[in-house]
């Protein structure tokens, strides 16, 4: 699979972020830029998911506000579930999420991140406009939108092409399976992607 093909197929509530040196340097483009300098050692390495896992961990909880996001997967059904089901499923949406990156992202060096530029977007969130750059391929186009927090500025929002929000994708996956058959169902659904993607067979996100 190209790296093209997996940037298109993360598609896991993740975001990938970019990073060029640039004289404009913002609080917004440091948490990308910081972020895709831990997703270039992943493909310049050879690890097993294991190491690739442990790499991206810290890496995944300093970039994104995975509260946030694990909330907004779910839009309605969140604020039906207990105190204990919120802290089981932000569990299960953030292993899904370094998975992601840990079971896809190997061995692949030559692409190259650029950050076009950084917008104001809506209710305070800032949107971080970037490309990756791939050998022989065409250029892809991420934007990721952020939010301040106590913790500092955080990925809540990543969107393909410019305009596909991955947290939409989502809501309505997510939000379908917990309406259909419960929230048990849904975390064991999605544990059961995590595990394929810890073995290398998963074929979708």
């Amino acid at each position: 699979m190209s790296i093209r093909e997996k940037i298109l197929t993360l598609a896991a509530v993740a975001a990938l972020t970019c990073a060029t040196p640039d004289a404009n340097a913002s609080p917004q483009t440091d948490v990308v830029e910081s972020f895709n300098a831990t997703l270039l050692s992943l493909l310049e390495g050879d690890g097993d998911f294991a190491g690739r896992y442990a790499v991206m961990e810290p890496a995944i909880q300093s970039a994104f506000d995975l509260e946030f996001m694990s909330s907004k997967v779910l839009g309605r059904g969140w604020k039906e579930l207990t105190p204990e089901q919120r802290a089981e499923w932000l569990a299960t949406f953030t292993r899904l999420t370094t998975s992601n990156y840990a079971g896809r992202f190997v061995g692949e060096p030559g692409p190259a991140f650029e950050t076009i530029e950084q917008q104001d977007g809506t209710h305070g969130t800032v949107v971080v406009r970037t490309k990756l750059v791939s050998p022989g391929e065409d250029d892809v186009e991420l934007g990721y939108r952020l939010r301040e927090t106590p913790a500092g500025w955080k990925v809540i929002d990543c969107y393909l092409d410019g305009t596909v929000s991955e947290i939409a994708l989502r809501r309505s996956e997510y939000g379908a399976v917990l309406r259909r058959d419960g929230f048990e169902k849904l975390v064991a659904a999605v544990d059961a992607k995590s595990d394929e993607l810890a073995a290398g067979t998963s074929e979708n996100p």
